[in-house]
């Protein structure tokens, strides 16, 4: 069994970006006159009060990555799938950057039970999708074209990844 946890450089820098963006606003509202200033400085402050909530609460689950499947922890929920359960694998890779030099992966795993989604800033992501990779071919499960493209990418492999594209081709009459 090995115990993952989202990288805490990732929530530290999340929590500061939060804790600036909200002191500028509740700066900008004491200072402020009138209230259309006012009630933009309330929502900018709601914003990062909620980022900042929200950033804690994605860095408490613990992932366990188990032979036989994964299990989510956290105080809130408990969710577990087996690897001969698994239905479902996507794989979406979220650019920052207009040339995709940099972003996140988000893989989303489907049973008949539960759905689990794991970003890329969990430590040794790679691990988990090369288990979930291997109990979805174990498990017959046909990729989307985004998700073959995206284990392709993040891979390295040089062989294509199986894949059934939603699109009818243009003049089959399929």
């Amino acid at each position: 069994m090995t115990v993952l946890h989202r990288s805490s450089r990732v929530i530290v820098w999340d929590l500061v970006r939060a804790v600036s963006g909200g002191a500028v606003c509740i700066i900008i509202l004491v200072l402020a006159q009138g209230p259309i200033v006012t009630t933009l400085a309330l929502l900018g402050t709601a914003v990062f009060l909620w980022f900042a909530s929200n950033t804690l609460l994605r860095g408490l689950p613990a992932i366990e990555l188990l032979p036989q499947g994964l299990v989510e922890r956290s105080p809130l929920r408990q969710r577990e799938i087996a690897w001969s359960e698994l239905r479902g694998l996507r794989l979406r890779f979220y650019a920052t950057r207009r040339d995709g030099s940099r972003g996140w992966y988000s893989l989303k795993l489907t049973s008949d039970a539960a759905r689990i989604t794991i970003d890329s800033e969990l430590d040794d992501f790679a691990s988990v999708l090369q288990q979930a990779r291997a109990a979805a071919e174990a498990n017959d499960l046909v990729y989307d074209s985004t998700t073959a493209f995206n284990l392709q990418q993040f891979g390295g492999s040089t062989e294509p990844a199986p894949f059934r594209s939603a699109a009818r081709s243009i003049g089959t009459g399929a």
